[in-house]
């Protein structure tokens, strides 16, 4: 089973989490639990340093200060690709400012680059040291619809 995965089965385990038919409940805390630490232990590797943090509220608040300004609303405009949309007349000001801004924080934004890379590595390797306790066929309750199930498959031991 690879990392991400991993993801999947949590959802599942999460949504299953009212069912109280034995031994199903047993099999599907047990499993919850190892997922849980697992999932936290990856969350914590993707997690951007304290540095990076700092760059990109100084990036957004850059980015905050050049955009155009719905007239409506009188918030920043957002274009659909979730971006800020920069006001023409500020475009050139805001470029050699986030250039700056770049180049100030240079390693650390390689360090996040480095970071990222190796976090979706990590979620496309095999993960060879999780147990995860099946549940058979027959002890599935009858309450589990099909998107569940298709979260749980893995720990689902057919007959």
């Amino acid at each position: 089973m690879k990392s991400k995965e991993l993801f999947d089965l949590q959802k599942g385990l999460k949504l299953s989490g009212e069912i109280t038919d034995q031994p199903f409940v047993f099999i599907r805390l047990r499993n919850k639990k190892n997922v849980d630490e697992i999932i936290e232990t990856l969350q914590e590797s993707n997690k951007p340093t304290d540095d990076y943090i700092k760059y990109d509220a100084e990036r957004i608040e850059l980015c905050r200060r050049n955009s155009k300004i719905n007239k409506e609303t009188n918030e920043c405009m957002i274009s659909a690709q979730n971006t800020f949309v920069i006001d023409e007349k500020k475009q050139e000001s805001f470029n050699n400012e986030l250039s700056k801004l770049i180049s100030i924080h240079n390693e650390t934004i390689n360090n996040r680059v480095i970071q990222l890379k190796e976090y979706d590595k990590l979620l496309n390797e095999e993960f060879k040291d999780f147990i995860i306790y099946k549940v058979k066929q027959k002890d599935i309750p009858k309450t589990l619809n099909g998107d569940i199930l298709e979260l749980l498959y893995p720990m689902i031991e057919f007959d």
